[in-house]
């Protein structure tokens, strides 16, 4: 009884396979490339991304240069 289940599971996944073997095939041969719509949408990410690092990086120092500033200031009163 168990040899038949396994035959049967067997057969299944064989049968299974075929398909997504030939659809993995296709979508590796697809040479079409990204659409612009992704490719666009990735853009303004990488974009985004880059201004926070930035402003992430060079924040503090801004902060700290403007603060020394208008401390100087203070005294010219």
């Amino acid at each position: 009884m168990l040899n038949q289940f396994y035959a049967l599971v067997l057969r299944v996944i064989l049968a299974l396979r075929a398909p997504f073997v030939e659809e993995t095939r296709r979508l590796r041969d697809d040479e079409r490339g990204v659409s612009p719509v992704v490719a666009t949408v990735l853009l303004i990410l990488v974009a985004v991304l880059a201004v926070l690092l930035l402003w992430n990086l060079l924040g503090e120092y801004i902060n700290n240069l403007f603060t020394s500033i208008t401390d100087k200031s203070s005294g010219l009163e």
